[in-house]
């Protein structure tokens, strides 16, 4: 789909660019949408129907973040804030060059190309079906009713007819795209959870 050595620091590039226009941050959505067309051009048409494509493109491009992050700490002109749900170019801080060398599992991670090599579909498919647990543990009950947008208080019904609202709206039949409703999918499992 694309070798990673040969784009990294194109990626990069077009990372930074779009994270100094936004000064506010992006979600790991909105990069993707941002630049499918440009970095990810021969899969954008299905990009989020097959989870391992999706898989593929997630890593590439937190694996550049984390390269990204890197170079700005090293340099002294930034940080970078990296989840899913926020990605932001922040001041450089004293602290910032020591943190470089603090153990961090998921930087380890996104910095070994061989687990973007080695992760099979079934790997990714398990990931999905079990991505709800994420937000459950982390106690993400806020993320998931922005995700789902929907204010408290909510019951079952209202919760079921807002998720209906939000997957006729995202579904990929109807020009929606499998990330999305993956999120939604998982937010409804989060605040059923909640309601117990």
């Amino acid at each position: 789909m694309l070798d990673l050595d040969d784009k990294a620091d194109i990626i990069q590039s077009v990372l930074l660019r779009l994270l100094r226009d936004h000064e506010e941050g992006l979600s790991e959505y909105q990069l993707i949408q941002a630049i499918k067309e440009d970095i990810f051009a021969e899969a954008a048409d299905d990009l989020f129907r097959d989870t391992h494509k999706l898989f593929t493109v997630h890593f590439i491009i937190f694996h550049s973040l984390y390269r990204l992050r890197q170079e700005l700490v090293q340099s002294g002109s930034g940080n970078l804030q990296i989840s899913p749900l926020k990605i932001k170019i922040l001041p450089c801080t004293e602290n910032d060059g020591k943190q470089l060398d603090d153990p961090d599992p998921l930087c380890d991670y996104y910095l070994d190309v061989s687990n973007l090599h080695t992760t099979t579909q079934q790997d990714v498919d398990d990931l999905m079906n079990n991505f709800w647990q994420y937000f459950l543990v982390s106690g993400d009950k806020q993320t998931a009713m922005d995700i789902l947008e929907i204010n408290e208080p909510f019951d079952r019904d209202s919760l079921t007819q807002q998720y209906r609202k939000m997957v006729m709206k995202h579904h990929p039949d109807r020009g929606g795209d499998t990330l999305k409703l993956q999120e939604i999918n998982n937010a409804l499992q989060v605040l059923k959870r909640c309601l117990r």
